[in-house]
């Protein structure tokens, strides 16, 4: 290992390093909105049910409701804990090696002449490869899961008319192409 390769690694393990602290913040970060949320929402529920018992009425049924239902849905709670633990994972794991790794080539470069260390060139590359192909791979997943999400998402909107609804929509459609592009034919235009 030279100093040269071991400088180059090093970039490349800070730079790997900065972006998987920013990735692991924000989706810890995400994470925890869930459950600040849901607390906020039974906190507020549960206020205004206090604030009617104390002018001798009934709570609404409604915040009774909502605090029942933040609560007994464990998606709203137990699918962003395990969607953020299998994405933050990685992150966590990557970046403590990225860690030690890092001390490793500092120690190396540390000492006056140091001894040629190919197991830590070796072990730098391995681990910085990781690095930039989890960095690549995360984006390149995330990017296919959102254009899959928006696809259901639209074939629902696009499949929840009847039959005779989207035949009459697309009759609507035809007869306003025809109706505009005879508006606009050059017969009907203004000359300029």
């Amino acid at each position: 290992m030279s100093t040269d390769y071991a400088t180059l690694v090093s970039a490349i393990i800070l730079g790997s390093l900065a972006a998987g602290t920013v990735r692991t913040y924000n989706l810890v970060r995400k994470w925890t909105n869930v459950y600040t949320d849901a607390a906020r929402t039974i906190t507020e529920a549960r206020g205004r049910a206090i604030e009617a018992i104390r002018g001798g009425n009934q709570p609404d049924p409604d915040d009774l409701q909502t605090v029942v239902d933040t609560l007994n849905v464990p998606r709203i709670l137990l699918l962003p804990t395990l969607r953020t633990n299998f994405l933050v994972m990685p992150w966590i794991g990557l970046c403590g090696i990225l860690i030690i790794v890092q001390i490793d080539i500092l120690r190396w470069m540390a000492v006056a002449k140091p001894a040629a260390d190919p197991g830590l060139a070796r072990l730098s590359f391995y681990v910085a490869s990781a690095a930039v192909i989890l960095l690549v791979a995360e984006g390149v997943i995330r990017a296919v899961a959102h254009a899959f999400t928006h696809a259901i998402e639209t074939g629902k909107m696009l499949n929840s008319a009847k039959i005779e609804e989207n035949r009459a929509w697309w009759d609507a459609l035809s007869q306003h192409i025809q109706n505009d592009s005879s508006d606009n034919s050059p017969t009907n235009q203004p000359n300029l």
